[in-house]
């Protein structure tokens, strides 16, 4: 990065516990609710976010992550004096950011796989699909496939003020993976837990650099077959 380049700083969030992550489903529903410990868990962080300031949010339309945003908006309690500030911290003050709502920030597909258990996919031919950049079941997508989605519209979000996702594991993960230059080998196997504030600092341009890469990662795998062989 060369000096005096414009950098933004991004804000990159999973929704808290969902129900369909309780019952260990591969892919949850787009209308599994927040169990009450991801409430908990979004609860704990919004003075996080809330520091941070985001002028804008982009997250996904599933429900949990509508929930999830929804907490975040409302106002945590200002710690009295002696429990939690110190000389250089202030009150929160009021944060009001642009929400935009984008299905390019919806949780990985996995095709059939969707309602299956984590540990049925483990157990099955389709181990691998899970974490390998550019397997993808039968009309699911790859990780390479879900970056360029999400990279496309992170790119068109205007402004240089902070900006927060609020978003999913599959979709964070390649994300963070993405800027912080981990092995595409790699990036399938970071944990993102429920509720953990990732905070990079990404320079102009970055993410339609990204996106070309992602654009010649996809046609190459478009080339490739994908998955276990069919049986026989």
């Amino acid at each position: 990065m060369t000096a005096g380049a414009r950098v933004r700083t991004w804000a990159f969030l999973r929704h808290g516990q969902c129900a369909g992550n309780v019952e260990r489903h591969l892919a949850p529903s787009l209308d599994s609710p927040l169990t009450s410990e991801g409430a908990a868990q979004v609860v704990g962080v919004r003075a996080a976010v809330w520091a941070l300031a985001p002028a804008r949010v982009v997250a996904s339309p599933a429900l949990r992550v509508r929930q999830t945003v929804g907490l975040l908006a409302q106002e945590p309690p200002t710690p009295r004096r002696g429990e939690g500030l110190n000389q250089r911290q202030e009150a929160p003050r009021a944060w009001s950011p642009h929400v935009i709502w984008s299905r390019a920030l919806r949780e990985r597909e996995f095709g059939p796989l969707d309602a299956w258990t984590i540990e049925a996919v483990r157990e099955s031919d389709w181990a691998e699909v899970r974490a390998t950049w550019g397997l993808r079941a039968p009309g699911g997508e790859s990780l390479a496939e879900v970056g360029l989605r999400a990279v496309r519209v992170l790119g068109s979000i205007p402004g240089t003020d902070p900006a927060l996702v609020v978003a999913h594991a599959g979709v964070i993960r390649t994300l963070v993976g993405l800027l912080d230059g981990t092995e595409r080998s790699r990036i399938g196997c970071l944990r993102v837990p429920p509720a953990q504030l990732w905070v990079r600092q990404v320079p102009a341009g970055r993410w339609a650099a990204l996106r070309t890469e992602l654009e010649a990662d996809v046609a190459a795998e478009g080339a490739r077959a994908h998955g276990p062989k069919a049986a026989g």
